[in-house]
């Protein structure tokens, strides 16, 4: 397939392609009064100067304003990286490259953070990712579950993999998913993002979520790939079969990156192992930097007689964030193009040792698309180790 027609082919066929907003929200419920625009300088209409000043040279105190909001912004989707100053020492790094490749206007701002983003999906993030996806797709049978937000541009590499070469991965197209699948949901606290408790896995929605995901067949295979880290899904799954809340069934769990590499799979733990692991952290952390537009959902409702997550009250309005996002996974589906249509080999070791040595580049204030370093590791994280009382998460063995 000729690569340059994949977009259209998505976009007139399988309705997949990331070049609209309605497709990233399709496993959203959006209220009526809420709207998800198409990107910022597509139509103007969520920008946050007027639409006919968008072209208008912005003064540096100006542009360390909108500069300062992004780094703002970035905290709210990611409340991560308010550690360490991340999203601060990312918005920075980025702002002054836009502005030294002569960005000064805001429609200039928009369009040249395109560029970098679709290079960062593209260049930086997505080999590794693409050979991730790859590598857990071969071994996935049934249901590949890509929770939502941060595993959602693992989803589209995984649809664009499925659709360029269908006879690789055993799955079907229809079975790979993109649910809103967080712990917040589930009512678990988030140090970096303290909420009140808002659901738990006995609540009738999240239980009939569960079963759009493939639970309560036992029959049908289900994997679980996503960033990952500690576990604490896993956890809250196999404590809720051990309680009797839901059927005891097996599923497969693949993270790019964990915590617990004798007990869940990671990829580059298997694949870095001559890396720091406070490198490997990093890498698995830049993913939080991805762009997205929205707060981390925290309530299911019923819409259509599907189970989705609402994101009433959830949306960034934001210059930048929603072309920026739009390009980042143009990006990384862009790099699953290449991977199928030029025949590829990514090697994950050489791939693992770039991203550090472009996070080491960012440590003295250049944009990389990786973060300098890693966000607060979880305070009770260790003694969490010590108690992981689930033994080996297949396809571990």
């Amino acid at each position: 397939m000729d690569p340059s027609l994949f977009s259209k082919f998505f976009e007139n066929e399988d309705g997949f392609f990331v070049g609209n907003m309605k497709e990233i929200t399709k496993h959203f419920y959006l209220p009526n009064e809420a709207s998800v625009q198409e990107p910022a300088i597509a139509n103007g209409s969520n920008l946050l100067v007027p639409e006919g000043h968008i072209s208008e040279l912005l003064s540096l105190d100006e542009i360390g304003i909108l500069k300062n909001q992004f780094a703002t912004d970035m905290e709210e989707v990611a409340p991560d990286l308010r550690s360490n100053e991340l999203a601060q020492h990312y918005a920075d790094s980025l702002f002054h490259t836009l502005v030294n490749n002569g960005a000064r206007t805001l429609e200039q701002l928009v369009m040249a953070g395109s560029q970098e983003f679709h290079h960062v999906g593209k260049y930086v993030l997505g080999p590794l990712a693409v050979s991730f996806v790859d590598a857990a797709l071969k071994d996935s049978h049934g249901k590949a579950i890509f929770p939502a937000r941060d595993a959602t541009p693992f989803f589209y590499i995984a649809k664009a993999l499925k659709t360029l070469d269908p006879t690789t991965y055993h799955l079907q197209i229809d079975d790979i998913q993109n649910p809103v699948f967080n712990r917040k949901l589930w009512g678990i606290e988030d140090e970096q993002d303290p909420e009140n408790h808002v659901l738990s896995i006995t609540n009738p929605l999240v239980q009939r979520l569960l079963s759009q995901m493939g639970f309560f067949a036992s029959n049908q295979p289900k994997s679980f790939i996503e960033v990952g880290c500690w576990g604490s899904m896993v956890d809250q799954l196999n404590q809720a079969m051990q309680e009797g809340n839901i059927p005891i069934e097996e599923y497969s769990v693949y993270f790019l990156y964990t915590h617990l590499p004798n007990s869940i799979y990671g990829f580059m733990n298997i694949y870095g192992n001559n890396v720091p692991e406070s490198a490997l952290e990093t890498i698995a952390d830049t993913w939080e930097a991805f762009p997205k537009f929205f707060r981390r959902p925290t309530k299911l409702v019923e819409d259509g007689g599907v189970v989705k997550a609402s994101l009433e009250g959830k949306l960034v309005e934001s210059p930048f964030l929603q072309t920026w996002t739009l390009s980042a996974l143009q990006g990384v589906v862009d790099a699953a193009i290449d991977f199928v249509v030029k025949k590829q080999i990514i090697n994950p070791q050489d791939e693992i040792l770039r991203l550090w040595e472009l996070s080491n580049r960012a440590k003295s204030g250049e944009f990389t698309g990786i973060l300098p370093g890693h966000t607060e590791t979880w305070t009770e994280g260790e003694a969490w180790r010590e108690n992981w009382k689930w033994g080996k998460i297949p396809p571990l063995k």
